[in-house]
């Protein structure tokens, strides 16, 4: 038990207040669980409130953006058109290039935050399979592929 049952242990207690107290070490029990619960899903948070204001840094410098090669802007139309994050893996097999090469278009866009990393490659506890890195494009990539590549014009 608890410090409140230890604390009970002391002196005589009425078999109700005794009662109580169990009570209060349960609830308390179940409090620091939410607690700590609640403590994690502030560090997601945290974590994601960071990443997102990256994203939000980019836009506010308001760099013009650079004019790619065209197969950084095939690796850039398919993010576009996938609508979702992908691995260096998957870009490499659908554009039928070499991994190295897909990682180094993956570089050349990450350093000018058109994609983020938004999962880490990572082994799953459970089947022991590794889970590639995965990224996705940012609101700036999309409006370099509508304006740029695509040829309407944005704002």
């Amino acid at each position: 038990m608890g410090w409140i049952i230890d604390l009970s242990k002391d002196g005589p207690l009425s078999t109700d207040v005794r009662e109580r107290l169990i009570d209060a070490e349960k609830k308390y029990s179940v409090l620091e669980q939410q607690n700590e619960y609640l403590q994690t899903i502030l560090d997601q948070t945290t974590k994601e409130i960071g990443r997102l204001s990256e994203i939000i840094n980019v836009f506010q410098k308001n760099q013009p953006v650079k004019k790619y090669d065209a197969i950084t802007e095939k690796v850039l139309k398919l993010f576009f058109s996938e609508g979702r994050g992908l691995s260096v893996h998957e870009v490499a097999v659908s554009l039928s290039m070499d991994i190295r090469t897909a990682q180094y278009h993956f570089d050349l866009l990450s350093e000018d935050n058109l994609i983020i990393q938004t999962a880490s490659a990572d082994i799953s506890p459970l089947t022991g399979k590794s889970t590639p890195a995965r990224y996705e494009l940012t609101p700036l990539d999309r409006k370099y592929v509508i304006g740029k590549i695509l040829g309407f014009t944005t704002k």
